[in-house]
């Protein structure tokens, strides 16, 4: 077959074939849609990647500041590599300076299963007993800094204090006053005193009569004795003598005292005498009490002090006797003892002239006033509500 008869079928064979045009702008537009969406894709996986390391890294942060941070440990002795030096590197540097440890590398004659020798090994146990020697030396001399910076600022305060103190010294020099200064600790006085209460106008003798405590054949006068007082009470002022403790308080204007007293109450009444004599009776009472009182000073300088006090007291009767001569001359004694308590409460004024650093003479004029607790017949019984005073001297410990 020659060539033109070759071409000749060739080109038979093409006839019979149909090709159909593409439609490019139709392809085009296809391939660039395809492009667009997986170039969409592309970047919206890009940013879930790039959002999630955010959110690790933040988790991270969040967890990194919330768990408790452990103390970085420096070890004093490092390994280091056979042959090599040991190299420590840090930022900074630290607070104990270590010695550097001798290096050691391998001997051509030395076993390769010791690597170190006893002598090395000895060596660096040394070194690390030497270095802990240094870091309590350290911490014994940061000790004594903060033991004299502690000194320090003590004798600074008490410089302050006595430069406060000359200050107000002066200022009250300039007064004609002499400043007193506040103790630190409180103070103790003991005082000895003697008491005496003025009388008011006694009871009458109708209201002797009426009252039932101490009529005839009620309990009252009889449960101690058989006399019943009747006409004619003359009552003498009640003495008390007394110590007490008084304690003030350290830079505070209130004391508290606590004391002993003594008291004589005496009387003379005319009284029946077992419901058949009468007679005139001269009565005498003995009572031991403590009493307890609050102090608050108002005024005072070197010299005086004003102060007020309010308080109590609890006695208990001793005994009460009674001397009683009849209309016909016959004298009757009889002596009893006093059941129950006394139970009173008083307030008041003191004046006190301290005319010696450790003495000084007082004076407290008070109200009292003595419940009815059910005691033999007295001036208290007969005036409840009394005017006392006590004068006494008061010793500065």
């Amino acid at each position: 077959m020659t060539d033109s008869q070759f071409d000749k079928k060739i080109a038979e064979l093409v006839d019979d074939v149909q090709f159909e045009t593409p439609d490019f702008e139709k392809n085009w537009s296809a391939i660039e849609s395809s492009l667009r969406k997986r170039r969409t894709f592309i970047l919206a996986r890009r940013a879930a990647f790039t959002a999630a390391a955010a959110a690790a890294v933040a988790v991270g942060v969040f967890l990194n500041l919330r768990s408790p941070r452990l103390p970085e440990i420096e070890s004093p002795v490092g390994i280091a590599a056979i042959g090599q030096p040991m190299v420590c590197s840090t930022d900074t540097e630290p607070k104990i300076k270590i010695p550097p440890i001798k290096t050691l590398s391998w001997s051509d004659k030395a076993p390769a299963t010791l690597p170190f020798s006893r002598t090395s090994d000895t060596n660096a146990r040394k070194s690390v007993l030497q270095t802990a020697s240094e870091a309590a030396e350290s911490v014994s001399e940061e000790d004594s800094v903060r033991t004299e910076k502690a000194e320090k600022r003590e004798s600074i305060a008490d410089q302050i204090d006595n430069s406060l103190m000359a200050m107000r010294t002066a200022a009250a020099a300039d007064e004609g006053e002499e400043f007193l200064p506040r103790r630190k600790y409180g103070s103790f006085s003991i005082g000895a005193s003697a008491n005496a209460g003025i009388m008011f106008k006694d009871r009458e003798t109708s209201a002797l009569a009426k009252t039932g405590q101490y009529a005839p054949g009620v309990d009252g006068g009889s449960q101690y004795n058989k006399f019943v007082p009747i006409d004619n009470v003359s009552n003498f002022m009640p003495v008390t003598a007394g110590l007490n403790l008084q304690y003030t308080f350290p830079g505070s204007r209130f004391s508290l005292s606590l004391g002993c007293t003594y008291t004589y109450l005496f009387g003379r009444y005319d009284a029946i005498y077992d419901g058949s004599k009468q007679g005139r009776v001269a009565q005498s009472c003995h009572y031991i009490g403590v009493p307890l009182s609050a102090y608050c000073s108002i005024l005072s300088n070197k010299y005086f002090n004003f102060y007020c006090m309010l308080g109590g007291a609890v006695e208990k009767g001793l005994s009460t006797s009674y001397d009683m001569t009849d209309l016909n001359g016959n004298r009757i004694h009889e002596t009893s003892g006093i059941k129950g308590v006394q139970w009173s409460a008083f307030a008041g004024i003191g004046f006190e002239y301290t005319f010696l650093k450790w003495m000084g003479l007082y004076l407290d004029p008070r109200v009292a006033y003595y419940f009815d607790n059910n005691q033999p017949f007295n001036a208290r019984t007969q005036q409840p509500l009394q005017f006392t005073f006590d004068l006494g001297f008061r010793f500065h410990i």
